[in-house]
């Protein structure tokens, strides 16, 4: 009896241990999937932040090579903005079809960045303008920009809307840009007016030097945001062969018995938040 007892008291004391093993498994596992999904919201929130501040961008950047540039020639008789635009226009369509698989190679985050520095190299040049030739090469500088910023702006500012909701977040993505318009047109014309009633600088050089400074710390500002995000399409596999995604499924199955319980529970939840 005594035996029996002890065997019994031996048996429900593993299940005890095995049980508190279990939940503290669970719980810690619940944890996790919590904190992954916080990081996930708070990435998400932070890289849409930046792309809305590259889409205001593009916007101060129509409103530069447009409004304040016919302005600009006309003040300083260039002969009008016909040669600018056409630079620019030929810059932007033979540069939007060589960098057509530039994301898949570089990504697109670099894309933004490098389409960010160019249109700020453009308008520090369009500062120093004095002849109509001149307006050549800014033209050629900011029409890359475009290139590589609008494509970049749109595809990334639209996946982060599900699936079937990205016909509308193309429209708030482009929408953003109409408010850079907006708000940078009263403030460039005031920077303008303020530089010509003080004399101490040419008024619309103040303007392309703001511009530029701005697109300079939205290029900085989008750098630190996207240091730790990868790129959706630099990092997909859809285009591996089916021989090469049925050996890397097997290998996975095969070391998936390796890995704790807890552990794969939370990064089966996050597969699932992610594609949420």
């Amino acid at each position: 009896v005594v035996d029996a007892f002890r065997t019994d008291t031996a048996g429900a004391g593993a299940s005890t241990a095995a049980a508190i093993a279990a939940g503290f498994r669970g719980a810690v596992a619940v944890v996790t999937v919590e904190r992954i999904a916080v990081e996930e919201d708070r990435h998400t929130v932070v890289l849409i932040t930046s792309i809305v501040a590259v889409a205001i961008m593009m916007g101060v950047s129509f409103t530069v090579t447009t409004v304040f540039l016919s302005r600009m020639t006309a003040e300083r008789e260039l002969g009008g903005i016909g040669t600018f635009f056409l630079g620019y226009c030929f810059s932007a369509f033979i540069f939007r079809v060589a960098s057509s698989t530039w994301s898949t190679r570089l990504g697109r985050h670099r894309l933004l960045l490098v389409g960010l520095a160019g249109h700020a190299t453009g308008h520090l040049m369009l500062s120093q303008v004095t002849a109509q030739w001149q307006l050549i090469i800014p033209a050629l500088t900011c029409g890359f920009g475009h290139a590589l910023l609008f494509p970049s702006v749109v595809s990334l500012g639209t996946e982060t809307f599900p699936r079937e909701y990205r016909g509308t977040g193309t429209a708030i993505i482009l929408g953003f840009t109409e408010i850079g318009v907006a708000i940078s047109a009263p403030l460039l014309g005031w920077i303008i007016d303020t530089c010509r009633a003080s004399g101490h600088i040419e008024p619309f050089a103040a303007m392309y030097y703001a511009s530029a400074s701005s697109a300079c710390c939205v290029a900085i500002f989008y750098a630190w945001s996207t240091r730790n995000s990868l790129d959706k399409i630099l990092t997909a596999t859809d285009t591996e062969p089916p021989v090469t995604r049925i050996e890397n499924d097997a290998a996975d199955e095969e070391i998936s018995h390796l890995v704790p319980a807890s552990i794969r529970e939370a990064d089966t939840a996050s597969k699932i938040i992610k594609q949420r």
